[in-house]
């Protein structure tokens, strides 16, 4: 990946501590709003411990987070199974989703997007 969209796209990741959070499982998609932070180019998303989004992602690691500025399409992996890890909330489980594409949405009604693929 070209150096200037690296940190184009991880810079853009580092404003947002929230987010809306879609994954799919046996019952159709779900999506909820989540607290998020950076870890570099992926997001760390705290995941509420009993929520069927824990679920899903044992089925299909797919994801979908978007915010008004930008949605990211990736991957996910459990950090924190039994809600134990340091950085998660409590009553959380901490989640590490890996992009694949970000799509990036300008201010405005017609406004243009821009996408960078990892």
């Amino acid at each position: 990946m070209l150096e200037h969209l690296r940190a184009r796209a991880a810079a853009t990741l580092r404003e947002a501590d929230s987010a809306y959070l879609a994954t799919c499982g046996p019952a159709g998609p779900l999506v909820s709003c989540v607290g998020c932070s950076p870890d570099g180019l992926c997001l760390r998303v705290a995941v509420p411990a009993g929520s069927d989004h824990l679920f899903n992602l044992e089925m299909d690691e797919t994801v979908a987070l978007a915010t008004g500025r930008w949605e990211l399409r990736g991957e996910a992996t459990i950090v924190s199974p039994g809600g134990d890890h340091p950085a998660a909330p409590a009553g959380h489980v901490l989640v590490e989703v890996r992009p694949r594409r970000l799509t990036l949405v300008g201010p405005g009604r017609m406004a243009a997007t821009e996408t960078i693929d990892f």
